[in-house]
């Protein structure tokens, strides 16, 4: 999530030149719109947000390849595992019918979420882990942020998938957490990430 996508529109122009040439792409929901790339043509694009609408314009495009870009970035709406449906509309001078094609995109958990994220009082914290593969084993380990280590747990031989791991903060050294922020650091033997966990109570 947060991942920024570049969409490619490709116009193969064969036969003739072709007039008044229009795409339109309505933005999936789950997608914030950045900004257009360079594009290939004397074409007119705007970007419609009130009804999340890009298109591009053409008086004429001749003979050829033609390229067209953007960019979006992918909101938290977007559910890890969900598939986002993106689809651009061409129609021109003569045509009979409009063409379309469609690009499909799935949502993948890149780092750790964890949740709930500030964590009250003494309630356990879930931890969710992508594992691009099998991995040997993983390590849990909890800094202040002071880089006192005040908790630290191993489990071993984790299959490929989403690991949930809880958190038990009640477990950290001198008993229950105290309030405050601390690191959460998690380690496999192909990745590292740090993650920061807010403890009130």
């Amino acid at each position: 999530m947060n991942d920024i996508l570049t969409y490619t529109i490709t116009i193969n122009v064969t036969g003739g030149p072709v007039s008044n040439l229009s795409i339109t792409d309505i933005l999936p929901a789950p997608l914030d719109f950045v900004g257009f790339g360079a594009s290939g043509g004397a074409v007119t694009y705007i970007w419609n947000p009130p009804t999340r609408t890009l298109s591009w314009n053409f008086v004429v495009l001749g003979l050829g390849s033609t390229t067209l870009t953007y960019q979006a970035q992918v909101t938290g709406a977007a559910a890890t595992g969900s598939v986002i449906t993106n689809q651009a509309q061409l129609t021109y001078s003569g045509l009979a019918s409009a063409k379309s094609g469609t690009a499909n995109v799935t949502v993948a958990q890149t780092s750790p979420l964890i949740y709930p994220n500030p964590v009250r009082d003494d309630s356990p914290a879930e931890l969710q882990i992508p594992l691009n593969q099998p991995q040997d084993y993983l390590t849990v380990k909890v800094f202040t942020t002071a880089f006192r280590k005040v908790y630290e747990d191993m489990v071993k031989t984790l299959p490929s998938g989403v690991f949930t791991y809880g958190l038990d903060t009640t477990r950290f050294d001198g008993g229950a957490a105290a309030n405050g922020l601390y690191y959460v650091v998690i380690t496999t033997p192909s990745n590292r990430w740090t993650s920061k966990l807010l403890i009130l109570k």
